[in-house]
């Protein structure tokens, strides 16, 4: 690694939003998943130094460290374990040197849009460019694994979607891009102050679901929720969106007791209007971190959505994905 060559590297992650497939792509079903345009951003250069030197605005704690060890990272990962293997994988796989490493995110950790991901794929395609390794590595799959060993699960689908852009259809590693005229979003987006771990929600719910041996029907519901969001988007029609809707409702009353349950679907299910003029559902491991909103707000659901703390978020589709620049 020459560093007058490669001063430093920069890498830009889109966030990400499961539409449907919540833990069915576990199990190698589908997920579709959409990019958007909020943006996850590190930067870094090798540090002359021999030490790691870590600032971010992404950790609320500690958003600074000097460090040539790698117990001492631990000490800004407390929360985030993902960033200690992600630099300790990175440096072992691409014998990479030691970096000053700036981190920024415009969507923090309990919005649930992928930071935890941005963060892996992110640090180790830094490390693939300022390190000296000739292996054909893909940085994605290797980030997948990474959330593997730290989870205890993961499919990939949040790694796909950051890389690719736009709309994604996931399946057991492989994905397709799908057309989707436009950066409008077919659906509002809402987001709260509220979070728990994904991989707490995640083993829990999984458990859930097999001691009731609800996993076959669950994954009945998010391909027909595939199947009818794309027809919506495409044909606009009334029948498309009644599919959806009414398939939206079935899902979300199925996890209403699991730890995956969203505090605002469980307010606003109760409304004779939901399931037939607008919809609102969790996304990715559920809780509260946030939810899809589909079809026109009333003034008094907005006002209801407010009231219980939740944010709407304005954003649009991002069919850019992951970018990497070398300066």
């Amino acid at each position: 690694m020459n560093p007058s060559k490669y001063p430093s590297v920069s890498v830009v992650v889109p966030g990400k939003i499961m539409i449907a497939g919540e833990y069915s792509v576990l199990r190698g079903k589908h997920a579709l998943a959409l990019a958007v345009d909020k943006f996850f951003r590190i930067e870094a250069e090798p540090n002359p130094e021999d030490s790691f030197i870590i600032e971010s605005s992404y950790y609320k704690r500690q958003k600074g460290l000097n460090t040539t060890n790698f117990e001492d990272v631990k000490l800004i990962s407390k929360k985030s374990p993902h960033l200690l293997h992600a630099i300790e994988r990175g440096t072992e796989t691409f014998n990479s040197p030691f970096l000053k490493i700036k981190i920024n995110s415009e969507y923090p950790p309990h919005w649930g849009f992928g930071s935890s991901s941005a963060l892996i794929m992110g640090l180790l395609s830094i490390q693939k460019e300022l390190g000296n390794c000739n292996q054909q590595i893909n940085c994605s799959t290797m980030a997948t694994n990474l959330q593997k060993d730290i989870q205890g699960f993961a499919s990939g689908y949040d790694c796909a979607t950051q890389s690719a852009g736009g709309l994604v259809l996931f399946q057991d590693g492989k994905f397709e891009k799908l057309d989707l005229a436009g950066e409008k979003l077919p659906f509002t987006i809402f987001v709260s102050k509220a979070s728990q771990p994904t991989a707490d929600i995640g083993q829990r719910t999984k458990h859930w679901l097999g001691r009731r041996h609800l996993t076959k029907e669950l994954d009945i519901l998010n391909e027909r929720i595939i199947q009818y969001f794309q027809d919506y988007i495409k044909h606009h029609d009334q029948a498309s969106r009644s599919k959806l809707f009414s398939n939206i409702k079935l899902q979300q009353r199925m996890l209403m007791d699991s730890p995956a349950s969203c505090s605002l679907v469980r307010e606003l299910i109760r409304d004779p209007a939901y399931g037939v003029d607008w919809v609102v559902k969790s996304t990715g491991a559920g809780g509260d971190d946030c939810a899809l909103f589909f079809g026109d707000i009333p003034e008094n659901i907005q006002q209801k959505i407010t009231s219980l703390g939740w944010s709407k978020l304005d954003g649009s589709i991002c069919n850019q994905g992951m970018s990497t620049t070398i300066h």
